[in-house]
């Protein structure tokens, strides 16, 4: 399976772009590609959908520029989403940084996942109207379009903890947006706080 890992940056955080860039090149399984999103003008979810549309892998894995992975991330999401035929693999993740705890995933995969591009193509990518919280909207239309997740209870996302260059998160307008998305398409809603 070619996997494209695509990570989208900012320029503040190019000290711990190396470090992510670094748990990358550690694999014990290398990605067949790497794409670096540093456009400035277009929310997370356009960026990621460009990025996703210019990959050539069969499964994409979207890395914050500031989390690392486990050596073996690639390999055992990999080995896991082809001996269960999954659309999705997501593993716990451990906080690192300001704070620290391991933690697992109940229904919605965590932000970084390995995921089949055939299934972001089914659902039609993230949606750009949603600027907050985007990675939760996107597992949900994939869950509500029948897309089987995968869980590893391993912690091998290293998820970092601060707030260099993640600005105040005002979640009242995406859960908004979210819950009349949701109503029209007769799903379920929970929101994000």
């Amino acid at each position: 399976m070619r996997v494209s890992v695509i990570i989208p940056t900012i320029e503040i955080r190019k000290e711990m772009l190396k470090e992510t860039l670094e748990s990358v090149k550690n694999q014990t399984v290398q990605p067949f590609e790497i794409l670096i999103l540093r456009e400035k003008v277009e929310a997370i979810s356009g960026k990621l959908n460009r990025g996703i549309e210019k990959s050539i892998g069969d499964a994409f894995i979207m890395l914050c520029d500031d989390d690392k992975l486990d050596p073996t991330y690639i390999e055992k999401t990999v080995k896991k989403m082809e001996e269960t035929k999954a659309d999705i693999v997501g593993t716990a993740l451990e906080n690192f940084g300001e704070y620290t705890g391991i933690h697992q995933f109940n229904q919605v995969p965590f932000v970084t996942s390995l995921v089949k591009k055939s299934i972001w193509e089914k659902v039609g990518g993230y949606d750009e109207a949603i600027k907050v919280g985007e990675d939760a909207d996107f597992y949900t239309m994939c869950i509500n379009n029948g897309a089987k997740i995968e869980k590893i209870s391993e912690p091998l996302l290293k998820y970092r903890c601060h707030s260099l260059g993640k600005g105040e998160r005002h979640w009242e307008e995406p859960n908004r947006l979210r819950k009349e998305k949701y109503r029209r398409l007769n799903y379920g809603y929970d929101p994000y706080n």
